[in-house]
């Protein structure tokens, strides 16, 4: 049976195989909490461009991922505490190697969108690599009391 899948809007990228801690506060994403409960407890999770993550109106990027509700716990005024796994990416991406690897880079969440939404293993593990000598670059002209880079755009 197919049915819409959920949206959840957030300021960070999450990957599949990866964890997700949430507190959820706003009515509706309890409202959507719920829904998923009553089902198979998945979810989309999507990363912000622009906006906030409180009170809508933001603009959201075009990948993200399916997540599934690990554990949750409701506080006494109905906030919830939720645990959730980062599943597969929302459009379909069947490998699940590397997943981690990038979940691990400490890059920019705008790079983490780049490597989410990088079609297929290899693509997205020669851009991680891409990614992370240029962060290296950069730290290594931070310590020696040089200036970084702007923004790498590796190819």
């Amino acid at each position: 049976m197919t049915y819409p899948l959920g949206m959840f809007p957030l300021s960070t990228v999450l990957f599949p195989e990866a964890g997700l801690p949430l507190h959820v506060f706003e009515e509706r994403y309890r409202a959507l909490m719920g829904s998923c409960l009553a089902s198979d407890g998945e979810f989309g999770v999507v990363l912000i461009a622009r906006g906030s993550e409180v009170g809508g109106g933001d603009q959201r990027t075009d990948v993200g991922t399916v997540a599934r509700i690990a554990n949750v716990a409701e506080l006494e005024d109905g906030r919830l505490l939720v645990v959730a796994t980062g599943v597969r990416r929302i459009t379909g991406d069947p490998d699940g190697i590397g997943w981690q690897l990038c979940d691990m880079a400490p890059l920019a969440s705008l790079d983490l969108q780049r490597l989410l939404v990088a079609d297929g293993l290899e693509p997205r593990m020669r851009l991680l690599v891409d990614l992370c000598d240029a962060m290296s670059g950069d730290v290594i002209g931070l310590l020696s009391g040089g200036e970084t880079g702007e923004s790498a755009d590796p190819a």
